[in-house]
C-alpha cells in the first residue's frame, strides 16, 4: 500500500498515475485496432471497440492539462516565478529535446506491408533540422503534440494565475471557451491552446484553496458523476451513428471536454478519500509518467506488430480485447523497467534526459 507523505499532495500525484495509465490504454487500444482494421477491413467487432475506445479515452491529455494547472497553484507559485520557469525548462523542456532527438532518429514504423526500424541517416545537418522542426511543432513521437500547447499554457501562467486571484468570473468564462473553441486534434493551433487553456486555468483557480474546492467536489459528487454518465451516453450515439461535426466548435470535442472535466471531479473525490489505501502501481505509475509519457509509442507499436503476426486477423471481440489488455500490460511493465533503469544510470540527471 502506499505510504502517506507530506511533502506533497498525495492525490494530485496519484492523478497522475491515472492520468498516464488512461493515455496507455487509448493508445495501445488505438494502435492495435487500426491496424487490425487496416488488415481485416471493416470488421463489425473493430468497429463498436473502436466507438468505446475513442469514448472512454479521447481526450484524457485533458487530465495532464488540469494536474499541471493544480500543481501550479498547490505547489509551484510560492516557490516564484523565476524557479518556476527554470524548473520547466530543466524538467519539461530538456527532457522533451532529448527525446525528441532520440526519436528522430529512430524509430518503429506499423506497415501491413511489413514492420521495419526506421533510423535517420541523411545527414547530420538535415538531421538537426529535422530535429528543430519536430520539436517546435511536437512530431517527433506521435503524443508529443500536446508538448508545444503546454509550454504556450507555461507562458500565459502569469498572466492566468493573477486572473484566478482576483477576477474569478473571468476564470469561468476561460473554462467554458473549450466549448466554443474545439482543439484541431494533433496540431498546433490557436484553437488547441484556447482548448487546454480553459482545464488548465481551472486547474490553477481550484488549486488556490485547494481543500474546500475537494469538499465543494464531495458534495457535488453526484452532480458530476450524472454528466459524465449523460456526455459518455451522447458521445457512443455520436461514434456508432458515426456522426461527426467538424470545424470552429465541434460537438464530440465539447461533449469530451465536459465529460473528462466531471471524471476528473470524480477520480479527485475517490483519491482524496483513499490515497493511502490503494495499490502501490498506481503511486509507480505516477512517479514515471513523464518517462512513460515520452517513449510509451514506440513500445506500443512493436508490441502491436508483434501481436498482429502471432494473431492474424480478423479476432472476434474477446480475441481483440485479450490482445489489447496483453499490449497493455506488457507495454506498462515495459515502460516502467525502463525508466527505473534509466534513473539508475543518470541519477540526479535524469529529470533533464527522461522526464524523470
Amino acid at each position: 500500500m502506499l505510504e502517506k507523505n507530506n511533502s506533497y499532495f498525495q492525490d494530485l500525484h496519484l492523478l497522475r498515475g491515472v492520468a498516464i495509465l488512461s493515455i496507455v490504454i487509448s493508445h495501445a487500444s488505438d494502435t492495435y485496432l487500426y491496424y487490425h482494421q487496416q488488415i481485416a477491413g471493416e470488421y463489425e467487432p473493430g468497429r463498436l471497440l473502436t466507438a468505446i475506445n475513442e469514448v472512454l479515452w479521447h481526450d484524457t491529455t485533458i487530465y495532464f492539462t488540469l494536474i499541471s494547472g493544480l500543481l501550479f497553484s498547490t505547489v509551484l507559485a510560492s516557490r516564484g516565478w523565476t524557479a518556476f520557469f527554470y524548473g520547466r525548462a530543466r524538467n519539461v523542456l530538456l527532457p522533451y529535446m532529448a527525446m525528441s532527438a532520440l526519436f528522430t532518429l529512430i524509430d518503429y514504423h506499423i506497415d501491413i506491408k511489413g514492420n521495419a526500424f526506421y533510423v535517420y541517416n541523411y545527414g547530420f545537418f538535415p538531421y538537426l533540422k529535422e530535429v528543430l522542426k519536430n520539436i517546435l511543432l511536437g512530431k517527433a513521437s506521435f503524443p508529443y503534440w500536446y508538448i508545444p500547447i503546454l509550454f504556450f499554457l507555461y507562458l500565459l501562467t502569469p498572466v492566468v494565475y493573477l486572473i484566478a486571484r482576483r477576477i474569478s468570473l473571468l476564470i469561468m468564462i476561460i473554462a467554458i471557451l473549450p466549448l466554443f473553441f474545439s482543439r484541431t486534434l494533433i496540431l498546433l493551433s490557436p484553437q488547441s491552446v484556447i482548448f487546454f487553456l480553459g482545464a488548465y486555468a481551472t486547474g490553477i483557480y481550484f488549486g488556490i484553496n485547494y481543500k474546500e474546492n475537494i469538499s465543494y467536489l464531495r458534495s457535488r459528487i453526484v452532480v458530476f458523476a450524472t454528466i459524465a454518465a449523460i456526455t459518455t451516453i451522447l458521445l457512443l450515439i455520436f461514434y456508432i451513428n458515426e456522426w461527426s461535426t467538424d470545424g470552429l466548435v465541434s460537438i464530440e470535442e465539447s461533449l469530451f471536454y465536459l465529460q473528462k472535466f466531471s471524471l476528473t471531479a470524480l477520480f479527485l473525490v475517490v483519491l482524496n478519500n483513499y490515497q493511502n489505501q490503494l495499490p502501490s502501481w498506481l503511486g509507480v505509475f505516477a512517479k514515471y509518467a513523464f518517462t512513460i509519457f515520452f517513449i510509451h509509442t514506440f513500445f506500443l507499436h512493436i508490441l502491436t506488430s508483434i501481436a498482429l503476426a502471432l494473431v492474424p486477423p480478423p479476432v472476434p471481440t474477446t480475441g481483440l480485447i485479450l490482445v489489447m489488455i496483453v499490449i497493455l500490460i506488457i507495454g506498462m511493465l515495459i515502460c516502467v523497467g525502463i525508466s527505473t533503469v534509466l534513473k539508475h544510470v543518470f541519477g540526479r540527471y535524469s529529470r533533464m534526459l527522461i522526464g524523470a
